[in-house]
């Protein structure tokens, strides 16, 4: 897994996510990390795009549709 993360302020994975770490499949999960209270949050995973935003306390946390098999 490669996800991509966008926005105009400074955001950060949480460390456990990195390359070439394996999803589940067929069950949606959840991405998170911090980033400025506020900022937009944009994740990608495979087909899926999903929007968020990073909370007051400086965390965000977005779920991830399920993915088939690959």
């Amino acid at each position: 897994m490669t996800p991509t993360v966008s926005s105009a302020a400074a955001l950060m994975l949480a460390s456990l996510f990195q390359d070439g770490m394996v999803v589940p499949r067929d069950r949606p999960f959840s991405v998170w990390g911090r980033g400025a209270p506020g900022a937009a949050v944009e994740v990608c995973v495979g087909p899926h795009r999903v929007r968020g935003q990073v909370m007051p306390h400086g965390v965000w946390e977005v779920t991830i549709p399920a993915l088939p098999a690959s």
